[in-house]
């Protein structure tokens, strides 16, 4: 039976709770309203599996990211993303099909779309509205004067803001649902930096741009709010294409960010049991692990932050008080001067890390001396750092070796250290990884860089397959099923198998896939053959169980 929230929304009950309209989920959930944290969190009344759906969201209020470049690589309707990686010919996408450019909105300029469908409906939904107000900022003399022609339409907040006050008529969440599960902001408000900072520049901004009739201190409250519980929009990449040049991306892009308030109701945790991931620009919150009947639904809202003293004072800026694991028996990591360093050289890019390779060794090796060993977030991030630099110096085989060791034996041991597992998302990056870096020879490395070991070449054929079906397992338990680049990996790795079960000969090797479970034989060979490339970069021998 339907009704109205305290909100003013309209809501359905389903599965044992009121639910706005917006909101669609098979599982029982309920409030859970008795801990001290001001606001309800999100109670799971029966277990959910490790990889289920635990609710998804329609059309939530989100927006492409931060900077002209964002806008112009990503649909501002479904948040479709082109990602040139190593020239114009070399790309990737989070849905496979649109071409490496895309088209802008003809009376606007500032905003893109992958194709005319996405352009008609984004026209419908929200930019008749802002297209007029993004054009007007673009002529103001003051702002191509000092700030950049697309300076502050660059700002996802500020268009956030932007777009929120230009739907707040008929805009289906109203500001009290925000302002009601979304605490913390006040003391940000009493700050006078806040208050007579960039915030209020923008505030007076949107009432000259839009003549709102919402007062510069109601406009000052949505920006803090949206920034205090903005969350990323994250879409899974397409890689069923991928080669080792594609190495150094992330299993997921973060394109935009996204602000909704029934997310805001799941509790944070450093080691969560569930992600939030989009579909398009379908919200979807997943289970990262089993989650049993009476546990709360939680979510990271730290992000990717290998430095406990920082992600605590992260925390503490917005008023979360968390006791997970991480936060309450750290992970051994540097302290003092070394710890400086570390988090210096964590902070590298790739193309800045290409260039300092030697120091990103020795600091690994410092915090090895230091008896830190290899099962921390840092150790993990700057061997991260540390293979993508060697792949951008195609140095795949020395890649090779850090990738493994990466997925073998530091991720393991963080998830020994806390009993959790590491995320899946994470797991399936470091994968990839080795997949892309073992199928290397594909591309001809220049002359004076060696190629793969003959020795270690003769193993890719018995392994590659297997580790690439490995991956595909991974990926539906962080993105589901139904998930466009779930499909295409899948679509793409049954077609290399068809291929390859009658066997093919690739430079002298033959390449001949056989399931792991329908011969004995082949399971045994791939068990030897990788711990033949394990021992390779140094790995000490693993059991079946670990490699299987």
């Amino acid at each position: 039976m339907d009704s109205i929230d305290a909100f003013g929304v309209e809501t359905k009950v389903y599965g044992g709770i009121p639910l706005p309209n917006r909101v669609e989920t098979d599982k029982l959930l309920a409030f859970m309203v008795t801990r001290a944290d001001p606001s309800p969190g999100v109670l799971a009344r029966a277990s959910i599996k490790k990889g289920d759906l635990i609710f998804k969201v329609k059309d939530p209020l989100a927006i492409v990211g931060d900077t002209p470049e964002a806008l112009r690589k990503t649909c501002d309707f479904c948040f479709a993303t082109v990602f040139p990686i190593g020239g114009e010919d070399t790309w990737m996408t989070t849905d496979g099909k649109i071409e490496n450019k895309l088209q802008p909105c003809t009376g606007c300029a500032v905003v893109y779309y992958c194709n005319e469908n996405c352009r008609a409906s984004a026209w419908e939904h929200h930019h008749s509205r802002e297209c007029h107000s993004f054009d007007t900022l673009r002529q103001m003399q003051y702002i191509k004067a000092h700030r950049g022609d697309l300076h502050m339409l660059s700002s996802a907040k500020f268009r956030l803001l932007l777009r929120y006050v230009l739907l707040f008529p008929k805009y289906k969440i109203v500001y009290e649902a925000f302002d009601y599960c979304l605490p913390g902001q006040t003391n940000l408000l009493l700050d006078p930096h806040f208050k007579n900072g960039l915030y209020l520049y923008l505030a007076r901004l949107t009432k000259m741009i839009i003549g709102t009739q919402l007062d510069e201190a109601t406009l000052q409250h949505i920006l803090a709010t949206f920034g205090y519980h903005a969350s990323p929009v994250a879409l899974p990449l397409v890689k069923a294409h991928s080669t080792c040049v594609f190495m150094e991306a992330s299993s997921t892009a973060m394109v935009g960010i996204c602000v909704e308030p029934f997310v805001s109701y799941c509790a944070h945790d450093c080691n969560p049991n569930s992600m939030l991931i989009f579909e398009g620009n379908e919200l979807r919150v997943r289970a990262t692990r089993n989650i049993s009947k009476d546990e709360e639904i939680t979510l990271n809202r730290a992000g990717d932050r290998p430095d406990h003293e920082f992600r605590r004072q992260f925390l503490k800026n917005r008023h979360l008080n968390c006791r997970c694991c991480l936060c309450n028996s750290p992970l051994p990591a540097p302290t003092g001067y070394l710890r400086l360093q570390t988090l210096k050289l964590c902070a590298l890019g790739t193309m800045k890390a290409a260039n300092r390779i030697e120091d990103i060794e020795r600091g690994i090796q410092a915090i090895l001396t230091a008896r830190f060993g290899y099962g921390s977030l840092h150790m993990h991030k700057l061997h991260e750092i540390l293979a993508s630099a060697y792949a951008v110096r195609a140095e795949y085989a020395t890649a090779l070796k850090i990738c493994l060791k990466m997925f073998y034996v530091i991720e393991p041991l963080i998830l020994n250290m806390h009993l959790e597992p590491f995320p899946i998302h994470v797991r399936a990056s470091t994968l990839f990884r080795v997949t892309c870096l073992l199928e290397s020879d594909a591309i001809k490395p220049p002359p004076h860089i060696p190629r793969l070991p003959r020795n270690i070449q003769v193993l890719v054929p018995k392994v590659s397959m297997h580790l690439r079906k490995k991956l595909l397992n991974l990926f539906p338990l962080s993105f589901g099923e139904d998930a466009i680049a779930v499909r295409l990996e899948r679509n793409a790795l049954e077609r290399n198998m068809d291929y390859l079960m009658i066997g093919r000969r690739h430079q002298g090797l033959l390449w001949r896939y056989v399931p792991l479970e329908e011969s004995v034989e082949e399971k045994t060979v791939f068990v030897n053959s990788m711990n033949e490339l394990l021992a390779w970069a140094g790995i000490e021998k693993l059991e079946e169980r670990h490699l299987v």
